[in-house]
């Protein structure tokens, strides 16, 4: 009997951890940087995860970039950022904040097609999913 109540909750964390690299596996496009909107924005800033190898990697507005992550319960965890060291006068802004906020941990929330960290209850990154047009 133990050894049934131990499988399942085996499984029932291994299906919930699935399910929230499910939600996760998608392009993201940002939207709003702590607290500016960026949709009238000349930018597009966005955000991809590799589940399988817990990797996140993107395009910060004019340079490429990668890094790792650790998802733990709500908590994300993003480090090790590196990007290209292209500079684009009207973007750097944009990208340096975006870099700076990015790292670290942050809380993670998934509502419909958007994607939100925060942090100390405060709205940091939203992300909008990317359609991906085919």
């Amino acid at each position: 009997m133990k050894k049934v109540i131990l499988f399942s909750i085996v499984a029932i964390l291994v299906g919930c951890q699935s399910q929230k690299n499910l939600m996760l596996n998608n392009q993201w496009k940002l939207t709003e940087l702590n607290g500016k909107n960026l949709t009238g924005e000349n930018v597009e800033i966005t955000l991809t995860f590799n589940t399988s190898n817990h990797q996140v990697n993107g395009n910060g507005g004019c340079n490429r970039y990668f890094g790792g992550y650790k998802l733990i319960d709500n908590t994300i965890e993003i480090s090790n950022l590196g990007s290209t060291k292209m500079f684009c006068a009207e973007t750097a802004n944009f990208e340096e904040e975006y870099f700076n906020t990015l790292k670290d941990k942050s809380n993670l929330k998934v509502i419909e097609n958007q994607l939100i960290f925060s942090r100390q209850g405060k709205n940091i990154l939203i992300f909008q999913k990317k359609i991906i047009n085919k």
